[in-house]
């Protein structure tokens, strides 16, 4: 039982996670790496002639390694454990398998100070809903370290080791791309404004196949009636094969997957931009020709909805959603799971369940969005015979379990963004498929599109779009749709037919 299992260790916000062990001494050890490799160069010649100093680093590293040892069954319990079973499979799901078992081999005290760090394990459930764990560090830390916060650090080292069939998926080290100062604030306006300038007119053929007189945008006095320069997708192969061979797992019966929404609602979903926008990062005021986010967001899910509704219904999945509609959860300062939304109560929903909810305005807090998606998707999972609640790590998948294909709403890059990349990077029961709207030619989203385009490219359970100004919304909808749905999303015709105008 869980009661019975290893007790995991605590964190600290000041000495990181406390293990069992001689942390104090680390540091008097921080030169065995490279005492032990030098050993192992010289061994033949040294062992052979009774050298003592050899022998000596010898002692030191099998001292170490007793110190491993022990540390690791001592918080993860032996390999029959459900502990070291949830651990073992972090390190599947994040590809870093090969990573730790050769630094322990090569650098134990390397892993070892890892391992005291908390590096080696998933981030803890108490780790994820305290975003006190979570802030920004000090100016002094960010200017030594580099990184904003613990969240960004650690996620920069995963993505920095970890490897997809041998090859590792940064062969060159990266970094963050901004911090808070004015050189980095700068450097963000001058990459956000190279993106902007990379957007192309959309064809006419294909604004003349999708667009529609109910786009939101026509809906205002604007003094354009032309669409938005689009903004071009990338196709990583890679990532292409992952939704490509679930599909294949749906089709033949032996995978299935359920649908839920996770939308911000902060308050600068409600900014009207004809009254003027003032700009990150640049702090320019613009005055823009668009209707507000929350509008556009508004008439997206309606669309969505008229081919998520009819799709969950069909599915032979007695797990799946009912005609009731699709889940949806909402996030700013707080999180809320506001029931499912379908078609025929949409607006009343929309008004009574979304704008008047509790949470709406506020902070962008996407990991309290988060922490209800998984409560919400687990719960249901359990009436199911799927899925528990581990008391230190959170909520775990079982084999057989449905996935979850999530669709994310943005309007900027929302705080504690590093925790939710690590913990989604963690998972493999989900699919997330993430839309960033914006302000036309904007930096601040520029930048924030050229985040999640990192994160796409380094997280193959990751899809990422984004739109501003203008939007052709039917475009984007057969696009986020594809996401979604890895088998039989709706086709051409279904996204133009008439019976699906909103």
């Amino acid at each position: 039982s869980v009661a019975d299992e290893v007790a995991p260790p605590r964190y600290s916000p000041t000495h990181g996670f406390e293990f069992a062990g001689d942390t104090k001494d680390l540091k008097k050890h921080t030169d065995v790496d490279n005492e032990f490799n030098n050993s192992q160069e010289n061994s033949n010649d040294k062992i052979g002639s009774g050298s003592g100093q050899t022998r000596n680093k010898f002692s030191k590293l099998v001292d170490f390694n007793a110190k491993i040892n022990a540390a690791e069954l001592k918080h993860w319990g032996p390999s029959d454990s459900r502990v070291y079973k949830i651990v073992m499979q972090y390190w599947i799901n994040t590809h870093i398998v090969d990573h730790w078992l050769d630094l322990r081999e090569s650098k134990p005290a390397t892993y070892f100070k890892l391992f005291n760090q908390g590096y080696c394990e998933p981030i803890s459930e108490a780790w994820a809903n305290n975003r006190t764990l979570g802030e920004t560090y000090a100016d002094i830390l960010i200017m030594k370290t580099g990184f904003l916060n613990l969240g960004e650090e650690r996620l920069y080292y995963l993505l920095n080791h970890l490897k997809i069939d041998g090859i590792p998926i940064c062969p060159d080290p990266i970094r963050p791309l901004k911090f808070n100062s004015s050189f980095i604030r700068y450097d963000a306006t001058k990459r956000g404004t190279q993106r902007a300038n990379l957007g192309k007119p959309i064809d006419s053929e294909i604004i003349r196949l999708y667009a529609s007189p109910h786009d939101a945008f026509l809906s205002i006095p604007t003094k354009s009636r032309e669409y938005s320069h689009w903004m071009p997708h990338k196709v990583n192969e890679t990532r292409k094969q992952m939704p490509e061979a679930l599909a294949e797992d749906i089709k033949n019966g032996s995978e299935r997957i359920e649908i839920m929404l996770l939308v911000d609602m902060s308050s600068s979903m409600t900014v009207n931009p004809q009254n003027g926008v003032f700009g990150r990062p640049d702090g320019i005021r613009r005055v823009l020709d668009q209707p507000c986010n929350i509008d556009l967001v508004k008439n997206l899910i309606r669309r969505l909805l008229k081919h998520m509704v009819p799709r969950n219904t069909q599915l032979d999945n007695p797990g799946a959603a009912s005609c009731a509609g699709i889940p949806k959860v909402t996030f700013a300062t707080h999180a809320e799971f506001i029931g499912n939304l379908n078609t025929k109560s949409f607006d009343y929903d929309w008004s009574e369940k979304v704008v008047q909810a509790k949470n709406f305005g506020g902070i962008a807090r996407i990991m309290r969005g988060w922490q209800v998606v998984k409560k919400t998707y687990f719960e249901k999972m359990q009436t199911l015979g799927h899925g528990y609640h581990h008391p230190h790590y959170g909520w775990q998948a079982t084999p057989g379990m449905p996935k979850l294909s999530l669709l994310i709403i943005l309007d900027g890059e929302p705080n504690n963004i590093c925790k939710f990349k690590l913990d989604l990077l963690e998972e493999n029961w989900v699919l997330a498929t993430i839309l960033l709207v914006g302000y036309e030619n904007c930096p601040y989203h520029h930048s924030n599109a050229i985040e999640l385009e990192r994160m796409r490219k380094y997280n193959l359970n990751v899809e990422c779009y984004d739109v501003q100004g203008h939007v052709l919304e039917r475009l984007i909808v057969e696009n986020l749709l594809n996401s979604v749905y890895p088998y039989n999303p709706p086709t051409f015709s279904e996204i133009v037919d008439p019976a699906n105008e909103i």
